[in-house]
């Protein structure tokens, strides 16, 4: 019986490590202070992005605590790979980003208003965005009275 199980167990783990991870966030980085996504999410529909201070994350798998950017993914037709850049930068720091997606496609075993209900989170990726360097003593633009005036 257990050797049964065991070997039920071995062939599962077998065929399920080889199906895609929907939604799977393939690279998370930053350009000057924006948040910027690479990700696919397969047969889902799009969801939203989080970044937060902690990697710390809920039940279902979604980062809760320390959020400080949260907005939604533009809805368009289905692709491979999607690239998505935040709007606001954030300060210098260090961030964990996810995505979601969400099953739109039937039926769902949620209770009727459950807040993220069909909503699947992706892996967790760390971005750090870098303090911002002074320009270096003389590369500032400096005219002179008159070459204003000109």
């Amino acid at each position: 019986m257990k050797l049964g199980l065991l070997a039920c167990l071995a062939v599962a783990a077998a065929f399920g490590s080889g199906a895609p991870r929907e939604p799977d966030l393939k690279s998370a980085s930053q350009r000057q202070g924006h948040i910027v996504v690479r990700f696919s999410l397969g047969s889902l529909a799009a969801g939203q992005v989080v970044a937060a201070k902690s990697p710390r994350r809920s039940a279902v798998g979604a980062l809760t605590t320390g959020v400080v950017l949260r907005a939604r993914l533009p809805h368009r037709g289905p692709s491979v790979a999607r690239r998505w850049r935040s709007r606001q930068a954030l300060p210098a720091g260090v961030y964990f980003v996810q995505v979601s997606g969400v099953d739109s496609g039937g039926v769902t075993d949620c209770p009727p208003h459950q807040v993220g209900c069909g909503q699947s989170w992706s892996n967790v990726r760390r971005v750090t965005v870098p303090a911002k360097r002074a320009r270096p003593p003389g590369r500032a633009s400096v005219y002179s009275r008159s070459q204003i005036r000109a």
